[in-house]
């Protein structure tokens, strides 16, 4: 009687190995997909920041065009024909573009005091492979004449 318990049992160990190697398995599909998810996130963030540094660019380039240093003369001047700057020199700006836009409007407040109240606005747009990203960026300015 006690050679046939042991026959009965003899397929049990087979049965929860095979329990553990699936169990293993998908535990492991699930952390290749959790690692994937992850590094395509981190691609998405760096080329975010790209298109972010890319439209700061921008505004500054702006700025620094439409009120030039030691001039009283401010005015809106859009750096390159059709409004679009080429980066693609720049390190760190490689496959990027930067389209910027600029618009005055005089008010008179009072009655008395005329200001002349500027928008800047840029958008940087990244590209890798397929992928595009792109950030817009916006400036206020105000000169009292």
């Amino acid at each position: 009687m006690r050679l046939n318990k042991i026959n009965h049992q003899k397929g049990s160990l087979t049965v929860m190995a095979l329990f553990v190697i699936i169990i293993l398995s998908f535990l492991g599909v699930a952390l290749s997909n959790q690692l994937t998810t992850s590094s395509q996130s981190l691609v998405y963030e760096v080329h975010g920041t790209r298109a972010y540094l890319a439209a700061q660019t921008g505004l500054e380039i702006l700025a620094a065009t439409s009120f030039p240093l030691n001039s009283v003369n401010a005015q809106c001047n859009i750096p390159s024909p059709g409004n679009t700057l080429n980066v693609s020199g720049v390190n760190g700006l490689q496959n990027c573009a930067i389209t910027t836009m600029c618009s005055s409007q005089i008010v008179t407040e009072n009655g008395v005091d005329t200001l002349i109240y500027y928008q800047f606005e840029s958008t940087g747009v990244c590209q890798a492979g397929t992928e595009w990203t792109s950030r817009t960026l916006a400036r206020d300015g105000v000169v009292r004449l």
